[in-house]
């Protein structure tokens, strides 16, 4: 369960489908600029919907990555976090194949 630091910010966004795309992302930035996170979890689909943003973060505090969510089931070609991992580990002509 989330919580709230001691300026009251909270640590977790609860996302919905009326939940706009740019809070979306202004929560992301918002997370990844405290030095109280170490890790961001995002749901796969949620990711997708920011993919641009989480693809230009380049930092390795707070780690970012991406789960299943409740309604559908994880798929590696869509988690952009770890393509960019096996991108920088078996480069790019080599890093679809070892997914």
């Amino acid at each position: 369960m989330g919580e709230k630091n001691k300026k009251g910010q909270p640590n977790f966004m609860i996302v919905d489908k009326d939940t706009h795309r740019q809070d979306i992302v202004n929560m992301f930035t918002a997370l990844t600029s405290r030095e109280d996170i170490g890790v961001i979890l995002i749901c796969q689909n949620i990711a997708n919907e920011i993919k641009d943003v989480i693809l230009e973060y380049n930092k390795i505090i707070p780690a970012i990555m991406e789960i299943p969510s409740k309604e559908l089931p994880y798929d590696t070609q869509k988690d952009s976090v770890l393509q960019k991992a096996a991108r920088q580990l078996y480069g790019v002509d080599q890093a679809e194949n070892k997914l």
